[in-house]
């Protein structure tokens, strides 16, 4: 094993790197750095990790309505039409909306990477980045998050909050079959061949939390422990990230607790990186770390430049893969994308 796939086994593993790994989900910006001509942005730039997704099969695929608001991609427009979400219709987004029974449940589809021939397309996907001696992070079929996400999407966050205090058995019910499907699914992507678990919950905002520390405890934190012990189970080793935009300082110990060994995106305006350093040292890697929510957006290329230098000299040697900490949508430029392989060592013109 070489390469970027060594490199980002030992970066998370804590230890010195010749250099810090590097992730770019290109997303909407990759349109245009394709239109300027590079064809595959990933290989152009050189990162070391490649993520890769369940394939929601959808016949016809689904499109949006006539004057709906764009709620996302092809990908996941399909995904939302398999688990019977669906974001564009306000008053009928959320699909279990309506239920208050355990066997409400029942009629309702939960993906799964047992679809046929769904596992044996990432396994090919996988054998071919690790030819090219790349390193590989694999999501489960997810509608958002993995357990207290997925459950809110399907429920309404105002129902399912209210569940957790007034209707206990249906919140039981409905969490336990979120992370049951998940803990199939991960066991599956585990025994696949990843080398990275991606899971993770939107459970911050800003400044606070979206659920209290205590609720997530008591409610989310036992479910994600069986579904970590799920990908275990299939891999002894594998190392799990957790994924959250925001702040969730208060359950970080609780994290690493069940498992988790990464955390992303770390989003610098909203969960101070060298905090998290300080407290965990290299026990903890961190994936992102890099800009504002404007930053790649609105910034100029030297802002840009200066904010990775400065998270590779405060957070490299060991524990990080350096990331946007934000998505890429269309308004990114060309030249911060540049600017940002720059600052890390790769000087390649678009």
């Amino acid at each position: 094993m070489t390469g970027s796939r060594q490199r980002v086994l030992e970066a998370i593993a804590g230890r010195e790197t010749d250099r810090a790994p590097v992730y770019f989900e290109f997303g909407a910006a990759g349109d245009r750095l394709r239109e300027a001509g590079v064809a595959d942005p990933d290989a152009h730039f050189g990162v070391d990790l490649k993520k890769i997704w369940f394939q929601p099969h959808v016949d016809p695929p689904p499109a949006p309505p006539p004057g709906a608001p764009h709620v996302g991609d092809a990908h996941q427009l399909a995904s939302y039409c398999l688990w019977g979400y669906a974001p564009q219709s306000i008053d009928r987004r959320h699909p279990l909306i309506d239920c208050r029974r355990p066997e409400d449940l029942a009629r309702h589809c939960f993906p799964s990477l047992d679809a046929p021939g769904e596992t044996e397309r990432l396994e090919a996907i996988i054998r071919r980045h690790h030819a090219a001696g790349l390193a590989v992070a694999g999501q489960i079929p997810y509608l958002g998050g993995v357990v207290f996400e997925t459950a809110y999407r399907l429920r309404g966050l105002d129902n399912l909050l209210e569940d957790l205090w007034a209707r206990p058995d249906f919140a039981e019910a409905l969490l336990d079959r979120v992370a049951d499907n998940a803990a199939r699914n991960v066991a599956i992507l585990a025994g696949a061949g990843v080398d990275i678990v991606f899971l993770g919950d939107d459970i911050g905002m800003p400044t606070s939390m979206l659920i209290s520390p205590a609720l997530w405890r008591r409610w989310i934190k036992p479910r994600l422990a069986r579904v970590i012990a799920a990908a275990r189970a299939a891999a002894a080793a594998v190392p799990v990230a957790y994924h959250s935009d925001g702040w969730y300082l208060p359950v970080l110990d609780d994290l690493v607790e069940v498992g988790v060994g990464i955390v992303n995106p770390v989003q610098p305006d909203c969960m101070d990186p060298l905090e998290v350093r300080r407290r965990y040292g290299r026990r903890l890697a961190l994936w992102g770390t890099v800009g504002s929510a404007a930053l790649m957006s609105f910034g100029t290329p030297r802002q840009v430049h200066d904010e990775v230098r400065l998270r590779l000299e405060q957070l490299g040697g060991g524990g990080l893969i350096l990331s946007p900490a934000y998505d890429m949508q269309d308004d990114v430029p060309p030249a911060n994308v540049q600017a940002f392989f720059a600052a890390c060592g790769r000087v390649r013109s678009v």
